[in-house]
């Protein structure tokens, strides 16, 4: 290598070294800069804005069934206020909450803002609300104060209606008759569920919708009630609903019912089924009578509901004699629509007693068309099945005697021959004609 060569490789390296030099000199310098920097914006920062502006106080809830609204308490003095938000720093209100069943939240507020709604929760429900105040300074650093957590209450709301009203029984009491009211809870409590309010009106017929202020009144802590001495052949409008104690109370939806005293005590039946027996196009109820023997009425009444386009069939009436052996008690109507589901009702021969009981199931066999009778089918049970009116076929056609297709008939013009023929020709008649456009 020449002198000139020599001379350059060191030039060249040189120059490589001192750019290396700059480079990690100038990194350097740069983050003691950047250090500095952050240092002098920190050091700007007052202490007192971070201290009292950050105290968190109680603040006041104020509960509603859907709502809960936080009074904030005012924000510190307005001179350090004003000092602490310069040069782009912010205090916000953050307020978190979580219900028990519903879905949880969060807001920021505006300092200056006092007060705040949290809405779309439920009645009765425990919500869990976290309150701070957060302070933003100016290089953009957050600083949370003391986070204040508090387990607050919605308020109760109205129940719903209760469900299933009706009468369990009638029992006689010296010439008039003691009615045992009973029912199912509301769907939705909105509450505790304190009680009941139980009102019955005497009216004229049950077209007669008595107002609710009738002078029968009275509270039940269960769903079950006694109400005594009805006369017998009157009618009564019954209405229950829930109520939720607050500072007073909170009367939910009545749900009503129009009953007529029947002529006699009636019981409640005993082990109420229904069932739709496989491939049967049927369905069966099966019952005990009332314990009471003088509780059992003259005979039943059977109202089925459901099948194609949700028909209401005219109702069965079941004679005791025919379909009970003993105390055990069944009754059936066949010809249902396979895949349908049917609602079986039972309830005393008498007008609108309040008394019955029901039970729904999908009817399973062969399919059969929408039109065709619904039909009890007689015959030798046990407990016996009772047959419905026949409806009349009303078309005027007569019907094709088909019994002999299949078999040897006996021909004056000989014998088998002739019944051989027949048969041809019945064959032939059975067979679907085919049109060809």
């Amino acid at each position: 290598m020449t002198a000139t060569a020599k001379r350059e490789a060191f030039l060249w390296a040189l120059l490589c070294c001192s750019i290396v030099l700059c480079l990690t000199a100038g990194a350097a310098s740069g983050q003691q800069l950047q250090k500095r920097e952050e240092n002098k914006i920190k050091e700007k920062v007052d202490k007192k804005c971070l201290e009292k502006p950050l105290e968190t106080d109680n603040f006041k809830y104020i509960p509603q069934p859907t709502t809960v609204s936080v009074d904030l308490k005012r924000f510190a003095d307005g001179e350090l206020y004003r000092r602490c938000t310069l040069h782009g720093a912010s205090y916000n209100r953050i307020i978190k909450w979580s219900p028990d069943d519903g879905v949880p939240g969060e807001e920021t507020l505006k300092a200056e803002k006092e007060q705040y709604e949290i809405t779309g929760l439920k009645p009765y429900t425990k919500v869990t609300i976290t309150v701070f105040v957060r302070y933003t300074d100016e290089n953009g650093d957050v600083h949370d104060g003391n986070k204040v957590k508090n387990d607050v209450m919605t308020a109760v709301d109205k129940p719903t209606a209760p469900r299933n009203l009706k009468i369990q029984s009638w029992k006689d009491n010296g010439g008039k008759l003691d009615a045992t009211v009973v029912w199912e809870e509301p769907g939705v409590r909105n509450g505790p569920l304190n009680g009941y309010q139980i009102r019955i009106c005497n009216v004229i017929s049950c077209e007669d919708e008595h107002p609710r202020s009738c002078s029968h009144q009275r509270d039940a802590k269960n769903p079950l009630y006694t109400a005594i001495e009805f006369t017998k052949a009157t009618y009564y409008w019954v209405w229950v609903a829930g109520y939720n104690e607050a500072e007073k109370k909170v009367i939910g939806e009545y749900e009503h019912l129009c009953v007529r005293v029947p002529p006699k005590a009636v019981g409640p039946v005993r082990d109420f089924k229904v069932s739709c027996p496989s491939e049967t196009n049927k369905i069966t109820a099966t019952w005990k009578l009332p314990q009471d023997n003088n509780a059992v009425p003259e005979s039943y009444r059977v109202k089925l509901i459901g099948g194609p386009g949700g028909q209401n069939k005219e109702p069965y009436e079941v004679d005791i004699q025919k379909a009970c052996k003993n105390e055990d008690c069944i009754f059936s109507v066949e010809g249902l629509t396979a895949g349908n589901d049917y609602e079986l009702i039972l309830s005393p021969n008498y007008e609108d007693t309040g008394i019955s009981d029901k039970g729904k199931c999908r009817v399973s066999g062969s399919a059969i068309a929408e039109d065709k009778k619904v039909k009890q089918t007689p015959g030798p049970t046990p407990a016996g099945k009772i047959p419905p009116p026949i409806a009349e076929d009303k078309t005027g056609e007569e019907k094709p005697d088909t019994s002999s297709v299949g078999k040897e008939t006996p021909s004056h013009s000989g014998g088998k021959v002739g019944g051989s023929f027949l048969l041809i020709f019945a064959v032939m008649a059975l067979k679907p004609i085919v049109v060809h456009n």
